[in-house]
């Protein structure tokens, strides 16, 4: 039987959602990042609504690369999927 491994995305996921669940835990009263959520949508609706829809655009991978903030910082890291199409977007004058 093969042993399954985790990639260090999985273990950042892991730690992620396992820092998610210790903050909701030890949270004071009103300060669950589900109500900090709540103050944001209050204070900037098409902000906050803009920053989470962008960021599950992102997870899902339906923004392009030019277009994905994420990706482009992974970039600039020196990092970055290798799976990824990128486009040409290159503006030529082929008419003769």
């Amino acid at each position: 039987m093969k042993r399954a491994t985790a990639r260090p995305s999985d273990l950042a996921w892991l730690i992620l959602l396992t820092g998610v669940v210790a903050y909701e835990v030890a949270a004071k009263p009103e300060e669950l990042l589900s109500e900090a959520v709540d103050r944001y949508l209050a204070k900037h609706k098409a902000l906050t609504t803009g920053a989470i829809l962008y960021t599950a655009l992102h997870l899902v991978n339906w923004l392009p690369s030019w277009a994905d903030l994420f990706y482009q910082a992974a970039v600039l890291g020196g990092k970055g999927p290798k799976n990824t199409v990128e486009i040409d977007l290159t503006i030529t004058n082929e008419c003769q």
